[in-house]
């Protein structure tokens, strides 16, 4: 029901929803929980919250999580906590395309567009294939940064690795 709530753009509810669960102390929230909240919080720039809720799942070992820790990257780039998400970022165990995305765009998007090419250049370091967001971010980055060498090398490169 909070996914419902929040795809319909109503986070408010999610989080009432939320703290009911809390309040009744059943059904105890989860892996599937928490990100939805932590999206609400985001949505709603309800960073202290969503702070509250990321020392939730660390109390409840859920911060280990991929999908949490997704969700708690996204929401401190949005934010521009970029120091948190990193330190989030760096206690990851497994890292997704969609982390090194969510790190990326979020750098681009509070106007860091070197650092998210510096994250971009790292994910090929760690062997990590790119994919059309990746594509996304970093174009934008080149863009901004004026760099049409680095854009024309990585377009290129999107065509030798079939990514369109």
């Amino acid at each position: 029901m909070m996914r419902m709530y929040v795809q319909m753009g109503r986070p408010h509810d999610a989080l009432n929803m939320f703290v009911e669960m809390l309040h009744s102390g059943q059904p105890l929230p989860d892996n599937f929980t928490y990100p939805i909240v932590i999206k609400a919080c985001s949505g709603l720039l309800f960073i202290d919250m969503g702070v509250g809720v990321h020392g939730q799942t660390l109390k409840t070992g859920f911060n280990l999580d991929t999908f949490v820790q997704n969700s708690l990257l996204a929401m401190y780039m949005v934010a521009g906590e970029k120091e948190v998400a990193l330190l989030v970022f760096d206690s990851m165990q497994e890292r997704i395309v969609v982390s090194w995305n969510t790190l990326i765009n979020g750098y681009f998007r509070n106007n860091c567009a070197e650092e998210a090419l510096r994250v971009y250049h790292r994910m090929m370091d760690e062997g990590v294939e790119s994919d059309c967001a990746t594509v996304v971010s970093v174009l934008q980055a080149c863009g901004v940064l004026k760099n049409v060498e680095l854009g024309r090398e990585f377009h290129k490169l999107t065509f030798i690795n079939y990514i369109f």
